[in-house]
């Protein structure tokens, strides 16, 4: 419990100055997947069963397909009332409705009804940005650590973005979903302990 306590008392700094915040868990911390998994395991079981759509999740990152408007209705009110039930809200800025034809952005990766289709716009553009960010971190450093850093940021992101021309381009939805499931199994070694369930 002590570890526990410690995640979510963490401090930030902003301007100088610490604080801890009131709500959430930090970024990158372990027990976001933990709970997550704990929540919404009941909700994983609940979509696999429900033949109308095709469902995946991959931490708190949730994906619902269907051929018609009228059951995606239905299951996007279901999965709201078992975030309600659990405390959960949805980001208002990270919560996509549409046709699969106009492309979505899913874990950094664009899918469209054909597969997916490369790196998303957003992950491109959060790439040069970060790619910035540490660049004037390490500016004043000797040439050749400052080259080394920069190359390794820039590797590890080309062999990430590489993912996206693994998943195979096929051309209907469920084919859409089974490319995601695809490329969730190479991004991580073992999807099951954090819920990840398609039908």
């Amino acid at each position: 419990m002590g570890c526990v306590h410690l995640i979510l008392h963490y401090s930030v700094e902003d301007g100088g100055e610490f604080h801890t915040p009131l709500r959430g868990i930090p970024r990158g911390s372990a027990l976001s997947s933990l709970l997550a998994a704990f929540h919404l395991t009941e909700t994983d079981n609940v979509f696999s069963r429900n033949r109308h759509v095709t469902y995946a999740r991959y931490m708190d990152d949730f994906l619902i397909l269907s051929p018609t408007r009228w059951h995606l209705r239905r299951a996007v009110r279901m999965l709201n009332r078992h975030f309600a039930q659990a405390g959960f809200e949805q980001h208002p800025d990270k919560t996509f409705i549409g046709r699969v034809e106009k492309g979505f952005d899913w874990m950094g990766f664009w899918f469209t009804e054909k597969g997916c289709d490369g790196v998303a716009p957003r992950a491109l553009q959060h790439f040069k940005d970060r790619l910035r960010r540490l660049y004037e971190r390490v500016r004043q450093w000797p040439e050749d650590l400052r080259l080394r850093r920069m190359a390794g940021y820039v590797r590890a992101w080309r062999r990430w973005s590489s993912f996206a021309q693994m998943a195979s381009l096929q051309t209907c939805v469920t084919d859409v979903a089974r490319d995601i499931v695809d490329l969730c199994h190479v991004l991580v070694s073992r999807i099951v302990p954090v819920g990840l369930v398609l039908r």
